[in-house]
């Protein structure tokens, strides 16, 4: 397997984490904003708690992977003479595999993290929006 073969397994791993948490969020937030009633202080501690441990095994293993196709790309970016490669393609190769701002994308998904934490912690355990509160009969 070549760095080429590598440096495109790498970002399509970035992609997944991406395609993975997303979802996720959205997901859990829709799962806040249908409940019927105030969560419980219990309830809240736990899916934080939950959430937090999903958070930073997906930070880290975006972390680690945008780490190594930054060393990859980096090899690619020196790389004179690849078989089967002219110069400009390997250019436009490692243009494309090149992720520059990947902390400002690991900061937003930081900044995400903590909304949807709060929702937990604290627009949980309130009334639900629109009047959604169970009618009891009485």
């Amino acid at each position: 397997m070549n760095a080429i073969d590598i440096a495109f397994q790498l970002h399509d791993g970035i992609n997944f984490y991406w395609n993975f948490f997303v979802p996720a969020c959205v997901a859990i937030l829709g799962w806040v904003f249908s409940r019927k009633e105030p969560w419980p202080l219990d309830k809240r501690v736990a899916v934080s708690i939950l959430f937090i441990g999903f958070t930073v095994f997906n930070l880290i293993g975006l972390y680690k992977t945008y780490t190594a196709l930054d060393a990859v790309v980096r090899e690619l970016e020196c790389a004179t003479d690849i078989p089967d490669l002219s110069q400009p393609v390997l250019n436009a190769v490692t243009n494309r595999l090149r992720m520059q701002a990947w902390r400002w994308g690991l900061a937003f998904h930081i900044l995400v993290d903590l909304v949807v934490l709060s929702f937990f912690l604290v627009r949980s355990g309130k009334a639900p929006p629109h009047g959604q509160l169970s009618k009891t009969p009485g």
